[in-house]
């Protein structure tokens, strides 16, 4: 395990990759300040470190053990008490998945697939349960980086639930098809959608509720 330290904060993790990203070449930058922030994909939390001095409060949700080990860490060491690390996966309904745990030098973690044959056991959470168990009434920032799960998200019942109770959606799709499901079932729900990066195959996306 190693530490990097960034803007005084020493980041718990095996790469800088993401760290370089998000928080180094700031990644996220078009955003604002939100009150109440739920980082889906945390992965080792640079995310929710990034937007930190912009939040009240934080959800970082990670299904990796070892990559929530990570921003626990991280956590303890910078006394970062707005985050609330949870090892779960939001996905479109409730129950136990099966994640593929990849943590290679290139992948990090980042690179876990939901609903693998194979893997380690997780807990997936629907997103209108999660808010429900946690006194949500509003998300005002709804960060997505969930490995194509994004789709089976953003068509679920629990999803169309709490629509109305998310102000700003940010995330990354993966795959024509995938992105071609989530323009549809956020513009069916009153949601904006503009690609940031202009992508097919991959890329990132801000939508707003109109």
């Amino acid at each position: 395990m190693n530490k990097y330290f960034v803007n005084d904060i020493g980041i718990h993790g095996e790469s800088e990759r993401f760290i370089k990203e998000v928080i180094i070449d700031n990644e996220y930058g078009y955003l604002f300040d939100y009150d109440t922030v739920l980082d889906c994909g945390a992965n080792i939390g640079t995310f929710s470190i990034w937007i930190y001095p912009k939040a009240n409060r934080i959800f970082a949700l990670e299904p990796n053990p070892k990559a929530i080990e990570h921003l626990r860490n991280t956590i303890k060491d910078n006394e970062l008490i707005r985050i609330t690390p949870l090892e779960i996966a939001i996905t479109g309904s409730d129950g136990e998945r099966m994640l593929k745990d990849t943590d290679d030098e290139h992948h990090q973690y980042g690179s876990g697939l939901i609903n693998e044959k194979e893997g380690i056991k997780v807990k997936g959470v629907a997103i209108d349960t999660f808010m429900g168990q946690n006194n949500i009434e509003y998300i005002d920032l709804l960060k997505v980086d969930i490995e194509g799960c994004e789709r089976e998200l953003f068509s679920s019942p629990g999803f169309q639930r709490v629509a109305n109770k998310i102000g700003t959606i940010i995330g990354e799709y993966h795959g024509s098809e995938v992105k071609t499901s989530i323009v549809d079932n956020l513009r069916g729900l009153g949601f904006s959608f503009t690609d940031v990066t202009n992508g097919n195959q991959s890329g990132r996306f801000i939508s707003r509720k109109l």
